[in-house]
């Protein structure tokens, strides 16, 4: 950011694509925070994103978003982990040890037995005006 610090959690997003999508503003829905574009110095890819392959599977796969309150992945070492999102998916609380980097695929249904457990991470929108 500008002042210096760091968001690994934002989504960046044309304005014109945003609001057909979500309806209204971020600043005046109580369930979603914003950053100014402005305040953004550089963009990188965050370190703590779903792979994005990942990501989009999840919201394409039959039911599409009203799907997406669930879903479970697959770990490496065999391990699983049942996601608790919301319509954005791609921002996940981590469990402790476990990285993106460790998904090795989406699951097409719930796993049973010993499961890691994660929700949704508290993200922000950056909206720009397309040229």
């Amino acid at each position: 950011m500008s002042d210096g610090s760091i968001n690994s959690y934002v989504y960046v997003a044309d304005s014109v694509s945003y609001f057909p999508e979500w309806g209204v503003d971020p600043e005046d829905d109580p369930g979603k925070s914003s950053v100014s574009v402005e305040d953004i110095a550089s963009i990188k890819e965050s370190p703590y994103r779903l792979p994005p392959s990942i990501a989009t599977e999840v919201l394409h796969r039959p039911g599409g978003m009203e799907k997406t309150g669930g879903f479970y992945l697959r770990l490496k070492g065999d391990r699983y982990l049942h996601c608790n999102t919301g319509d954005a998916v791609d921002f996940l609380e981590w469990p402790e040890g476990v990285t993106p980097s460790q998904v090795t695929e989406l699951l097409d249904g719930p796993v049973y037995g010993q499961r890691l457990e994660a929700s949704g991470a508290k993200f922000w929108w950056a909206l720009f005006e397309p040229s």
